[in-house]
């Protein structure tokens, strides 16, 4: 037994030299709360590449969704309401032609056009051969007055202070809604060139039939005494 208690002081001497038995243990301690949060921060990774897939995710499905946007469905617009009631909009093939109609002559090669809605423009472009829808202003003479646009393919340069410019279009219930800003489009002497004037606020957002036997579409404000009629996209 006195072997065993100088085996017991040896050892106490031991831990004493180093910064005693108690010391010794509590900087094990310490060691092992460092080991602890070392881990901690080892297991921070799958958190990182969790957060990596969560993103990849998102992108992916924005990409999808744009994609679908920017595809849109092809449809054909037909008249409802006026003489035109169920006719389908018409242009001959030719790039020349600027000429949409619900009564098309019969020897002229129309026929009924495939159209698409470009989601981030509102335009309306022939799937076929690319031309857009346009607006065109009718212009007088000195005397500015404003008038109802022509509704044809567009040619030329479209936009503000032009002759032309673009139908703005929604589709809503399967009725498709057109706007054009309101101008004045004057000739000022005969020779001279046609002078338009973009309004800032007014909107032309009503589209009228002339009567049986024009090729004609208009489009303007209210107050015409035309009949309105609605423009209605049916899917094909």
């Amino acid at each position: 037994m006195t072997i065993s208690a100088a085996e017991t002081t040896a050892t106490s001497d031991a831990y004493t030299t180093t910064t005693g038995t108690k010391d010794a243990e509590t900087t094990t301690e310490i060691i092992t709360t460092a080991t602890s949060t070392d881990q901690t921060t080892t297991t921070a990774a799958p958190e990182t590449e969790t957060t990596t897939d969560i993103m990849t995710t998102i992108t992916s499905e924005a990409e999808t969704t744009t994609a679908a946007a920017e595809a849109g469905p092809t449809f054909q617009i037909i008249a409802s309401g006026g003489s035109a009631d169920g006719a389908a909009l018409q242009a001959p093939d030719t790039m020349e032609a600027d000429v949409v109609t619900f009564n098309p002559p019969a020897s002229e090669g129309f026929r009924p056009r495939t159209y698409i809605l470009e989601p981030n423009t509102g335009r309306v472009k022939d799937q076929d051969n690319g031309r857009y829808l346009c607006g065109y202003y009718q212009w007088t003479g000195s005397v500015q007055s404003v008038q109802p646009a022509y509704v044809q393919a567009c040619t030329g340069t479209p936009g503000p202070n032009q002759p032309a410019e673009y139908l703005n279009c929604e589709i809503f219930e399967g009725t498709l809604f057109c706007t054009l800003p309101q101008a004045i489009c004057y000739q000022e002497e005969i020779g001279m060139d046609v002078t338009c004037v973009t309004s800032r606020n007014g909107i032309y957002d009503t589209v009228y039939d002339p009567g049986a036997g024009n090729q004609y579409i208009l489009i303007g404000g209210t107050g015409i005494n035309l009949a309105p009629i609605e423009l209605i996209a049916q899917e094909v």
